[in-house]
């Protein structure tokens, strides 16, 4: 729980008691009850800023957040969709709908909203790394690994690659990328799952279970 938001709550609340038509208020109450660990008063506090003003686009992503923490996924989607059509202009109401989308496994549909973020902010390193995840769920690999490369040197977009790579079965190339970043996050233990598995596609078994042997020594530390 973030103490200043939770410090904030009863002052923000008397404020908009008396300031109802003041969505400003509201929303900045709204975000104090989502960091507090409360998002089902944040969207009742946004639903309420909503009725009096729909043309700023920040209600309505802090609504979708709230809507994602409270566990409602579909009602989060919804409202993200409405926000990307509302807001086409807007990076982040694209950004919302993607992520949305990702949740609710509809990944073609994400990695669409994904390249609208890329059209309005290119080179966009999230929107990258998260139109290639989708691309390789896809098996659209080669173009998954494009992606992977615009998104950076991160340990995720390093793993994207390998993975994909994999995938097209161009195995020594993706062993040289794990083990380049390997050194970069030693104590990654995806990276290293991955790295033992291709290991063994490889028929090196030993290689492989020395790197079995240092997950279990990073789990029990």
């Amino acid at each position: 729980m973030n103490k200043s938001y939770a410090e904030a709550v009863p002052s923000l609340q008397l404020a908009w008691k008396r300031d109802p038509s003041n969505p400003r208020l509201g929303t900045l109450l709204a975000t104090a009850y989502l960091r507090t660990g409360d998002p089902s008063n944040a969207i009742a506090a946004l639903r309420r800023v909503l009725i009096r003003g729909k043309d700023d686009p920040g209600p309505r992503l802090l609504l979708v957040e709230a809507l994602d923490a409270s566990g409602d996924r579909e009602k989060a989607l919804e409202e993200a969709m409405q926000l990307q059509a509302l807001f086409p202009g807007v990076e982040q109401a694209h950004m919302a709908a993607a992520q949305q989308l990702v949740r609710a496994g509809k990944y073609e549909q994400a990695g669409v909203a994904f390249e609208q973020v890329l059209k309005l902010n290119p080179g966009q390193k999230e929107a990258e790394l998260g139109l290639a995840d989708c691309l390789q769920k896809s098996g659209n690999y080669q173009a998954s690994l494009d992606h992977y490369l615009a998104a950076g040197p991160a340990p995720s977009a390093r793993l994207g690659q390998a993975r994909s790579l994999i995938a097209m079965q161009q195995l020594e190339e993706a062993r040289r990328v794990l083990e380049s970043t390997l050194p970069e996050d030693p104590s990654n233990l995806t990276l290293r799952l991955e790295l033992s598995r291709l290991y063994a596609r490889l028929g090196q078994s030993g290689l492989a279970a020395e790197q079995v042997k240092i997950i279990e020594e990073i789990r029990a530390k």
